[in-house]
């Protein structure tokens, strides 16, 4: 099966890519900020030989909508969780990248029962409000007066140069994201994963490049989630799929429940 769909969430409409066979077990993908579902380009087909697929452009990003305002976290997982029922595909095995895995965090804390596993990949652990909002101010100044990532933005987060391919892609993304760029780096900033932590109760796998900035703060996680277990990929930064689609897939696979 190979198509594309989309589904009106409360404030935007939320557009999908799906492949494999929806008769299997269904992994949902969700990207990072200022990225698409083509950050899983390289997993997507070593994940559809083997289960259901369906990679989320978030709403402000890809080929969804922009939203109607400036949306938080929960809002974000709360469009994923109607997506999910929309389909009738839970429970999901829930992979989220950065952002994506911020709100698929928040998705298992407060909707369980649509989740049998959680794969949580450059998942930010930062509990102090200070952590969040000195990366924010961060990325503000890097943006400049317009708050839009321009061609001179650059493209960080991997530790390997990517194909001129990739990289024109990811400028694409990145462009066509402009002002919702910077309003989910709000969202980020404002959202505070430890208090959901001690309700995600299904089995939970953090993924973090070796050279992922998010994996100093990553004992936030494995400390306060029940069941989880860490691995940290040789050689792969931030946005690993990018870095090694290879690892991020075998690992999904293996949290399929």
């Amino acid at each position: 099966m190979h198509a594309t769909g989309s589904w009106t969430a409360g404030l935007g409409e939320l557009s999908y890519r799906r492949e494999g066979d929806p008769a299997r077990p269904s992994v949902v993908l969700i990207h990072a900020v200022g990225t698409s579902t083509h950050l899983w380009d390289g997993v997507i087909p070593i994940l559809a030989a083997e289960v259901d697929v369906v990679a989320i452009d978030l709403l402000g990003h890809g080929a969804s909508s922009d939203p109607r305002r400036d949306l938080t976290i929960p809002e974000h997982a709360d469009a994923v969780a109607g997506l999910v029922e929309h389909l009738g595909i839970d429970p999901v095995t829930l992979t989220g990248c950065s952002l994506g895995a911020l709100i698929a965090l928040d998705v298992a804390a407060r909707r369980p029962g649509l989740v049998s596993s959680l794969v949580l990949n450059g998942c930010p652990g930062w509990h102090l409000e200070s952590q969040r909002t000195e990366r924010l101010i961060s990325i503000a100044e890097r943006l400049g007066p317009s708050g839009r990532p321009g061609p001179d933005f650059g493209l960080a987060g991997t530790a390997r140069p990517p194909s001129a391919e990739v990289a024109a892609r990811r400028m694409e993304d990145l462009q066509r994201c402009g002002r919702w760029f910077l309003s989910s780096w709000w969202a980020m900033a404002a959202f505070d994963p430890v208090p959901r932590l001690e309700h995600i109760r299904c089995p939970t796998h953090l993924a973090m490049g070796e050279s992922d900035f998010h994996l100093a703060t990553s004992s936030t996680l494995t400390e306060g989630i029940s069941d989880v277990r860490l691995s940290v990929i040789p050689g792969a930064g931030h946005l690993t799929p990018f870095d090694d689609a290879r690892a991020i897939a075998r690992l999904v696979l293996d949290s399929v429940r």
